[in-house]
């Protein structure tokens, strides 16, 4: 931050624009988005105004970076093409190679995987022509991965065999993680669950060591940063400096020795501009270059990240909820057996073992719901919801009616949230059942300006909400929509019914 302040002291716009894509930089791999934005806009402007054309189109891939990791697929991928453009224009085919792999990642995460295969397979063709080994290997395991997750298994596999061939004669340790994380997804989706585990094994351990080694990287970042205002400093002082020598020098001496002495100082002035435009340029090399290799690196671990948290998600539910409830329903097995072994006239309790197996069947199908990346839009979430409340009203003999928006829109939804939502409006029917005797319950479901609304009605004997609203029930319901920015709505009355609404903002 001195260093940039020094450079806006002394308008030095070469130096602000290098500054400004540097915090830029710096700032997205801190994971602070909006910020880097700002930055890196201040120094497009600078690039734009002043013509500084090599530049602009690492300015515009960044962005496009930045705006993927908010979220915001289509932003990015304007801006990928935008840099694509400039990148053809100044006729530079490794940023050409890099922008076609962001566009086909961009594309990826739009679930557009015959698009991203096209860009993806033009960033193979770039890195064969430039002979870059290291760029090749980053290929085919992004185009086994977009197959893998378009459900062609066999391409995949033909792609990470290529890829491992490649990789043998030069192994790093983040393709050689990437590898076995395929392997092992690969593996699973084949049913060879052995091998899968063999393999997710090694990803582990390669996983750390990569992790260690991105600490390493990221504190030398910060030292760079560092090393660099420290250096900006030290050169405004030491210029200011030399000034002040030569207004001295330049009262005390004669006209003649004047000029010849401004003569010694325009030289030197120009080879140190020519030393230090040649340091900032080999800087600049080395921090985008470093920027890039960390921003991939950067984007794996919290893809690994987030695999690692849902496999606990899902390990602790099983073992939890449906190993309890499984061990419940051989426990009411037994206890029928040993009755039926006491007494033969005495009937079988069939509706609990029903009850029992219907619950764990729930459970599961919940699980595998989660899973399924093929079901995680609105409508797939709306329909699910109504598949419950449907179960709940036959399961129970309730009457009621399921109202739904007829045109719901085609949105993307993370796994977190809709589970949230699951969750609150399973709770709710489940209280409903339990503590208000209702015997009709309502369902309708309805969506505007990007808000979710989701109302639950009964006809049971209702609550006094002034008393009742601190039980951890409805504490938990409020939490997991306050993580999602939505809110929730309690209307009641003793012996009148209950109403729930839920809003919860979906973009």
């Amino acid at each position: 931050m001195k260093g940039l302040r020094i450079r806006e002291d002394i308008n030095d716009v070469w130096g602000l624009t290098q500054s400004y894509y540097i915090m830029g930089s710096l700032k997205y791999l801190l994971y602070d988005f909006p910020t880097a934005i700002f930055y890196l806009q201040k120094s497009l402007q600078f690039d734009i105004q002043y013509s500084y054309k090599s530049q602009i189109p690492n300015i515009l891939g960044n962005l496009g970076l930045v705006y993927s990791r908010l979220g915001k697929q289509n932003t990015a991928l304007m801006y990928h093409k935008m840099a694509l453009k400039k990148q053809f224009e100044l006729g530079n085919m490794e940023g050409i190679s890099v922008n076609y792999t962001n566009i086909g990642e961009v594309y990826a995460n739009l679930q557009k995987y015959d698009s991203a295969m096209i860009y993806m397979k033009k960033a193979l063709y770039c890195d064969s022509i430039l002979q870059n080994r290291i760029s090749i290997v980053d290929d085919y395991i992004i185009l086994s991965k977009v197959c893998l997750k378009s459900g062609d298994y066999l391409a995949s596999k033909n792609y990470l065999e290529i890829a491992c061939k490649f990789l043998v004669d030069h192994p790093t340790l983040n393709q050689s993680r990437d590898l076995a994380e395929l392997q092992s997804q690969l593996f699973e989706k084949q049913g060879k669950f052995k091998a899968s585990l063999i393999a997710y094994k090694r990803f582990i351990s390669l996983r750390d060591s990569a992790i260690n080694q991105n600490k390493k990287v990221a504190v030398a970042l910060k030292e760079a940063k560092y090393e660099f205002d420290k250096k900006a400093l030290a050169d405004s002082l030491k210029n200011n400096e030399a000034q002040k020598a030569k207004d001295l020098q330049i009262k005390f001496k004669d006209s003649e020795l004047q000029k010849q002495k401004l003569k010694q100082n325009a030289m030197l002035a120009g080879i140190v501009v020519l030393f230090v435009l040649g340091w900032l340029l080999y800087s600049r090399y080395k921090a985008v270059s470093l920027q890039q290799v960390s921003e991939r690196k950067l984007m794996l671990l919290e893809k690994e990240q987030a695999l690692v948290e849902e496999r606990t998600r899902i390990a602790d539910e099983m073992h939890d909820d449906v190993g309890a409830d499984l061990s419940n329903l051989l426990l009411k097995i037994r206890m029928n057996e040993h009755t039926q072994t006491q007494s033969a006239t005495q009937p079988v309790d069939l509706g609990g073992l029903k009850n029992s197996t219907n619950g764990i069947i729930h459970k599961i199908d919940e699980i595998i719901w989660s899973l399924n990346s093929h079901r995680d839009t609105l409508q797939e979430l709306v329909n699910f919801i109504v598949k419950y409340y449907d179960s709940i009203l036959k399961e129970n003999n309730l009457s009621g009616k399921a109202d739904v928006q007829e045109t719901l829109p085609a949105i993307q939804m993370a796994a977190k949230q809709r589970r949230n939502i699951y969750l609150t409006v399973k709770e709710i029917l489940n209280n409903a059942l339990k503590h208000s005797q209702a015997r009709s319950i309502q369902l309708s479901v309805g969506f505007a300006n990007d808000l979710l609304e989701i109302k639950i009605c009964d006809n049971g004997k209702g609550f006094d909400t002034e008393k009742s609203f601190q039980g951890n029930g409805l504490r938990s319901m409020r939490k997991r929509l306050e993580m999602m920015d939505g809110k929730l709505e309690i209307k009641s009355v003793p012996n009148s019914g209950s109403t729930f609404l839920m809003f919860i903002p979906v973009v």
